[in-house]
Formats: structure tokens, sequence, C-alpha cells
């Protein structure tokens, strides 16, 4: 009942973005086909006469007989949609057989859209080693070193931050463009901003695909602990799959290499060759097996080759690019503002905030039964939350019908958006569909041309696929 009083309430409130025009845009070519432009928007969408801040969009229009467009979320939260388009709005542009414009923009905070900037911490954070308690409190400082900078800079604008604010300038940018109805493709964090959207704008919901759901139930704790079952189960299928292959990165016994690796880089944590003195730490080596563990866009063919060069060769170098690479660090040692924005919308998004004693606690459960993958999933998932500037209200859920058409993409082996999240997302929209792809990874969109095409063809025509469809590996 709360959530729909919730939702009701974000409905009425935010239905017209103030002061907001029909088709306002101005669009500027930035290079390689792709066009450019900058909405202002409320800070604070409860105060919408207030200070703005400028958001930043790219465009890549379409090549063919345009027939409106899809707006894109990467997810994260903390992925850059003007960065992400350069990639991969071709792809999307192909699948939805070049008839729609591709519009993203970075959320609030991120980016270059009024971006807030606070590194501190970071390279303790993600070097602290999450399976250990020395590396558990390393980790919460860190978040707590982040949390004192920002607070410093940035005030409450760290608590506007949300996904509910974020929707909001969602909805700006639909309207500015002039589309009477948002066509939407979001990737991990972005199905939670589509459900939220469907939850706050039912009545606009044009076609949406949701590529590996979040879940938009339960609690924090709730999510880690699935994304616990999730990676492990994840790991485990990335050991098959290791083991296919006569040169296995991890040798004959996939399980038991990975065993090793992790006990010699924590006896060990070596220096890394042409480095200042930096070592391949424990928190380092967990951010380069997640690349295998998601398996995205040719990341476990390059976690593996790292894993090879440093059991073959005894050279870290790799794994270690690759572990800060994962992070979130830069070629010139600089980080992204994706870390910040991570902690912050998800203080903003959910209402628990475990302590150090809890997630301490958690990890000691997640690694009694998922021992190899289980404590890094868990305190990713948590630490954060003992560094909260504010409480939360929570989001809305959706809870009816919306007007558009809507599909959700599911992997069965998802490290980190497990299937059961597609089924209970499905579940809250009535009319939805799901569609699983049968294999390892992290969404589904850009590894399977069945799942591609079937997306492609909902967000143009909105045709779903049939129930209980699935695509193959």
């Amino acid at each position: 009942m709360g959530a729909v009083l919730v939702a009701a309430a974000c409905t009425n409130a935010a239905q017209e973005p103030a002061g907001q025009e029909q088709g306002t845009l101005a669009w500027t070519d930035c290079g390689d086909g792709f066009q450019c432009s900058t909405l202002e928007v409320p800070r604070d969408w409860a105060a919408p006469d207030g200070a703005k801040i400028s958001l930043a969009l790219v465009k890549l229009p379409a090549p063919g007989e345009r027939k409106g467009t899809v707006f894109v979320n990467w997810g994260g939260p903390g992925a850059s949609g003007t960065s992400s388009i350069r990639g991969d709005g071709k792809a999307i542009a192909d699948a939805t057989g070049g008839t729609l414009d591709v519009v993203t923009w970075d959320p609030r905070g991120l980016g270059q859209s009024t971006p807030i900037t606070c590194p501190e911490g970071n390279t303790r954070y993600f070097e602290a080693d999450p399976g250990t308690p020395d590396g558990l409190r390393a980790m919460a400082a860190a978040a707590q070193e982040r949390l004192a900078a920002c607070q410093a800079r940035y005030g409450d604008y760290l608590g506007l931050l949300g996904t509910s604010q974020g929707v909001q300038d969602l909805e700006a940018i639909r309207v500015a463009t002039g589309e009477p109805v948002l066509n939407f493709l979001g990737h991990s964090y972005g199905t939670r901003v589509g459900a939220t959207y469907a939850a706050m704008y039912p009545g606009t919901v044009g076609n949406m695909v949701l590529d590996g759901s979040m879940s938009q139930l339960g609690t924090i704790r709730d999510t880690a602990y699935g994304m616990v079952e999730a990676g492990e189960a994840a790991l485990d299928v990335w050991f098959d799959r290791c083991a296919a292959k006569p040169d296995c990165a991890f040798g004959p016994d996939p399980a038991a290499g990975f065993d090793t690796l992790v006990a010699k880089v924590r006896a060990e944590q070596p220096l890394v060759p042409g480095t200042d003195g930096a070592r391949l730490t424990g928190g380092l080596l967990y951010q380069a097996l997640l690349a295998g563990v998601v398996d995205y866009r040719g990341s476990q063919e390059l976690a593996e080759q790292a894993v090879g060069q440093y059991l073959r060769d005894d050279d870290p170098s790799a794994l270690h690019a690759v572990g800060l690479a994962i992070a979130g660090q830069r070629p010139d040692g600089t980080f992204t503002n994706g870390p910040e924005i991570f902690q912050f919308v998800n203080c903003s998004d959910w209402t628990d905030r475990p302590d150090l004693t809890q997630v301490a606690a958690d990890v000691a459960v997640a690694g009694a039964y998922a021992p190899r993958f289980g404590p890094f999933a868990l305190t990713y998932a948590l630490t954060n939350f003992a560094a909260c500037p504010q409480q939360s209200a929570g989001l809305p859920v959706p809870n009816g019908p919306v007007a558009g058409k809507v599909l959700v993409l599911a992997n069965t082996y998802d490290a980190e958006t497990p299937l059961k999240n597609g089924q209970e997302l499905m579940s809250l929209i009535p009319g939805s569909r799901l569609l699983v792809f049968q294999g390892l990874g992290h969404t589904a969109f850009y590894r399977s041309a069945c799942m591609a095409t079937a997306a492609g063809r909902l967000l143009t025509s909105g045709e779903q696929p049939a129930p209980g469809a699935v695509c193959a590996a």
C-alpha cells in the first residue's frame, strides 16, 4: 500500500516538468556522426523554480527512415551515457533497423552533468581485500573519507542524485526532444530507472526493454544475498567453460587454480613491474576476476589472459591493470566519478543502512555457502551504506499497467542481476514479457543476436516474443 501511495504522489507531483517546452533542444555536431546538447533542469524537483543544473546529452541520429527515438541508460549507477553511446550506439541502431534516434545522457552528478568529483578514498577502497576483517574496515573507512570530501564540496546536492530525481530529469529530456512517449532501453541499473519511470509516468511509457534487472522490492541486503548466490553460480559456469579449453588459465582444475591464485596474491601482494611501488592486492584481484564473471564484451577473455600471465609468468601487471580499469581508474591515474555516483545514488534509493557490524556478520554467512565470490559480492553491495549522507524514502514500484509494451531480458547465469529479478519485474508490470538468454554474463542485449533482435522488434513495433520464449547461448 505504501508503494502505491508513493507512486501516486510522484505521478501527480511530477507529471509535467516545470517550465519545459516541447522540442526545445538544440543539437550540434560533436564528431563521428554524433550530436550533442545540454538541458537545464531543477537541481531539486521539489523546488522546480529554484537553482538549476545542466545535463549533457548525446544523440546518434537514425541512419534510415526515422520513426522516433529510443532513450538509453547504460547502468551503474555510474555508467556515462555520453561515453557509452560512442561504443555501443551503433549496435542499438542496427537492432532497431536504423529507424530510431538513439539518445542518451549523463545522469545528474555524473560525467558532464553538473558532476561531483571526490576521488578521496578510491584507491584505498578498491585495494582493500573484501574477504578479510582488515579489508572490510579499510573499505568502510574509505567510504567515509569519500563522504566527508563530497559533503564538504557539494552539501545537500548528494541527497539529490537518486533515481527519483533522475527519472524526472529523463521525463524532462523526453519533453524537450518533442517525443510523445518514452521508448527506452535500460541495462542493469538502467532497469531500475525504467521501472521507476513506469511507476511515476505509466501513461507516457512507450516501448521499453529492461535488460539485466535489478530488484525493485526488498532491501539492499536482499539484493546483496541475491548477488552472492548468482556470483558463485556464475563462477562455477566460468570454471566449466575454462576446463573445456586445453589451456585453461586456472589450470586443469579451475576451482583449485582459483583458490591457488587468491591465496598467492594475498600472501605475496606482488609488486607490479614498471610502477612506482604499486602492488596487486586482494581487492584489485577481485575487481579483475569480476571482469571474468560478468563476461561483458570480451572481459572474460581479458581476465583469463591476465590470470594466465600471473600464474604462468609470475607477472601481475595485467591483473593489476584490469582491476584498476574495472574500479574506474583511467590510464592517467585519475578516476571517473562513477564510484561517487554508485555510493550516493544507492544511498538515495535504498532505505536500509547496514552498519559495519552487520556487514561483517553477513560476510561470514555468505562465505559459508559461497566461499569464493560471496564475501566480495556482499561487501561491494553493502559497505557504502555505512557512509550515507541522508536517509531514504525508497523508490516507487510499478504496480499497474503502462501505456506501452515492456520486454524484460534476463540471463540464466548473471552474476550481478540474477534471473529471479527479471521474473519479479515481469510480475510487477501487467502485460510485460520475459525473454531468457540461456547462458553466462551480465545483461544480454550485446551478447546475443537473438536477444538484440527481439529487443529491436519491441522497440520499433511493440512486438513481444511468445510467453516462455528463450534464446540459446
